[in-house]
């Protein structure tokens, strides 16, 4: 039984296993901590970082979960690092806490990785140590923020990642951890907060920003949808992603109803 209580035992746990392991972890981590972007939110945050976010995360998310897949994304992957870089850039500006912009360095990296396969051995190194910043950052940001409940928040996170490790030791596949609810026993009160507030103002936009939010839910009680569905997310052109969100995410929409009109002819 894995137990994570700080950096050093997830390093030492991650330079003894498969490279797929880390990368998962750390796309989890990620995952877990992407709510936090809600606290750098301003007039344009929705084009210029809860996009981005999206984006590098789900770039991210379905790495691990369809390795076999890794390079029919590449060039999406490796634009959605330039895309968050910027948005991390812009996080770290306004002083947001250091728990997503250790998120947003986890995810662009790997993603930027993805780009070119002679780089991917390189990627799994870097998944590894983004994964311990992530960690030490989101423990060090929620406890500073409020030491109680930061210390409540630290304790689920390593404990949802001690539930990933030990799942993985026992012979579960990377891409079945990758599929699986984001927290073991449910999310952190503060997370959970903020998820439900960044949810609400995106939704209250009328931009069809439950693409995402949909997807982000997905992510949460490990629901995923046809493979088709979710990697056609990262197959989505770079003109298009270079357009404002409401048009982004229409066409989005206007794709997953197609699919779902197609398999009801069918």
């Amino acid at each position: 039984m894995v137990d994570f209580k700080n950096r050093s035992q997830l390093q030492a746990w991650a330079g003894a296993h498969a490279p797929e392991a880390a990368v998962v972890l750390a796309a989890r981590m990620a995952l877990r901590v992407l709510p936090v972007v809600q606290t750098a939110k301003h007039a344009s945050f929705m084009g210029v970082l809860a996009l981005p976010a999206f984006r590098a995360a789900l770039c991210s998310w379905a790495a691990a979960k369809y390795s076999a897949h890794r390079m029919d994304f590449a060039a999406a992957a490796a634009a959605a690092y330039a895309a968050a870089v910027t948005a991390a850039a812009r996080v770290a500006a306004a002083r947001v806490g250091a728990a997503y912009v250790g998120a947003r360095t986890y995810a662009t990296s790997y993603a930027a990785a993805l780009a070119d396969e002679a780089s991917y051995a390189a990627a799994y190194a870097d998944a590894r140590i983004h994964a311990l910043n992530i960690a030490d950052a989101y423990a060090a940001d929620s406890t500073r923020a409020a030491p109680s409940a930061g210390d409540a928040a630290a304790a689920f996170f390593w404990s949802a990642l001690s539930t990933d490790a030990t799942l993985l030791e026992k012979g579960a596949a990377a891409s079945i951890i990758a599929r699986s609810p984001l927290w073991p026993q449910s999310q952190p009160d503060q997370l959970q907060s903020l998820w439900q507030e960044m949810k609400a103002e995106l939704l209250s936009a009328k931009q069809d920003w439950q693409v995402w939010t949909i997807w982000y839910d997905d992510r949460l009680v490990g629901r995923v949808r046809d493979e088709t569905r979710e990697l056609g997310y990262a197959r989505i052109g770079e003109a298009l992603w270079n357009q404002a969100p409401a048009i982004v995410n229409a066409e989005i929409k206007r794709r997953i109803d197609e699919r779902a009109w197609r398999a009801l002819a069918g």
